[in-house]
């Protein structure tokens, strides 16, 4: 026969017997080991999608900037778009290439504008047009 000493649960408010929460040590143990989720990958900031040689499409991530404008490297860091101005008169170069200096390999371009957004044209011996637009 088993002796309890203490009530077991406590009364609510209203009075009312409330019985604890039975758990079994296996119950408890197999909660302990649960994984802790998996982080939610954060969203891309450009895609750039296109029939292109080599291959620069995937998903662009912020990087940082360069030269007074904002960087943004591809998931696998084999690509970088990026962009830079040249005074007198100011004129914007964007640019999609493996590196953030001027490129000696193939690489894509779209002139005198700020904005990332748009197609970009092969240079260099480059081919096809790559497209720059935001994430669904």
């Amino acid at each position: 026969m088993v002796k309890i000493r203490e009530p077991l649960g406590s009364h609510d408010a209203s009075g009312t017997l409330r019985a604890p929460p039975i758990y079994s040590k296996s119950f408890i143990n197999r909660q302990a080991r649960k994984p802790p989720p998996a982080p939610t990958p954060a969203a891309p900031d450009f895609i750039i999608t296109g029939t292109v040689t080599p291959d620069c499409t995937g998903d662009y991530f912020y990087a940082g900037d360069y030269g007074g404008m904002p960087s943004y490297k591809r998931q696998d860091s084999a690509y970088s778009l990026w962009g830079t101005f040249r005074p007198p008169p100011i004129f914007f170069l964007l640019l999609i290439s493996t590196t953030l200096t001027p490129p000696t390999d193939p690489w894509w371009a779209k002139g005198l504008s700020p904005n990332f957004l748009g197609n970009y044209g092969p240079q260099l011996g480059a081919i096809g047009i790559a497209t720059v637009s935001l994430p669904p």
